[in-house]
């Protein structure tokens, strides 16, 4: 059970997979290749779902009655919160550019 012990698996994680991933997109993209435009926005998805998790731990802390720092409060709480809103306003700009360019997200096979 690893409890609150969660931060060094986290770390990992955003280290060996998320962090390659987001650079690996971004190269795509600026390569103009499809495989950019179809991994980028759950890449943003995941981001701006990042942000909502952090907003609804703030809430349950303060239903609990536990006090946040101002100091941590704007160092985390917010900065989530901008790069969420940053997300989600990305992630609207490529999906109307890829509806523009008629680039289908998914691939569905006919049957």
């Amino acid at each position: 059970m690893l409890g609150i012990q969660t931060n060094e698996v986290t770390y990992g994680i955003d280290l060996g997979i998320t962090c390659p991933l987001f650079i690996l997109c971004g190269i795509w993209l600026f390569q103009k290749k499809v495989i950019g435009y179809k991994i980028a926005p759950l890449l943003l998805n995941m981001l701006v779902g990042v942000a909502i998790m952090v907003v609804l731990q703030r809430a349950y802390c303060l239903e609990l009655g536990i006090e946040i720092p101002m100091k941590e409060l704007i160092s985390f709480i917010i900065s989530f919160v901008v790069l969420g809103v940053i997300a989600l306003c990305l992630l609207v700009k490529l999906v109307m550019k890829l509806k523009k360019c008629n680039i289908k997200l998914i691939d569905r096979v006919n049957e």
